[in-house]
């Protein structure tokens, strides 16, 4: 027998989900849930970040400064920590998305996970028509 938490991933206790992949999956579900198109305009931006940096496309280091706000220059060294940043972002809304504010990580306002869907839609849309 085994107690579950009330944030523990379900379908992996049900053994319907690989274990190593349950959680990523969930989240991803979340953000589909969001907006459907939402799971394949964040793949294809680490897909264009991670081509940028690795062609070292011309003035790319102070385009990613500009997205992320970074306070100092970006160079490639840096780019599987802004990656983890990023996704570790993504899966901490993912976590504390619920439909009323919460404070116990942060302050976070209920339906922030479809305001970075609709955010990162918009985005993603904006730079197409380009």
């Amino acid at each position: 027998d085994v107690a579950v938490a009330a944030s523990a991933p379900l379908p992996m206790m049900a053994k319907t989900a690989k274990p190593e992949r349950a959680f990523f999956q969930i989240v991803t579900d979340d953000f589909r849930a969001a907006n459907e198109r939402c799971p394949d305009i964040v793949q294809k931006g680490f897909t264009k970040l991670y081509s940028n940096v690795k062609s070292a496309a011309t003035g790319y280091e102070e385009v990613i400064k500009s997205i992320f706000s970074l306070c100092k220059d970006f160079d490639a060294s840096q780019l599987e920590h802004l990656v983890g940043w990023v996704r570790n972002s993504m899966l901490m809304m993912a976590m504390v998305d619920y439909p009323y504010p919460a404070a116990f990580l942060e302050t976070c306002q209920p339906g922030q996970l479809q305001q970075l869907a609709i955010s990162c839609w918009t985005r993603w849309t904006r730079e197409e028509t380009r």
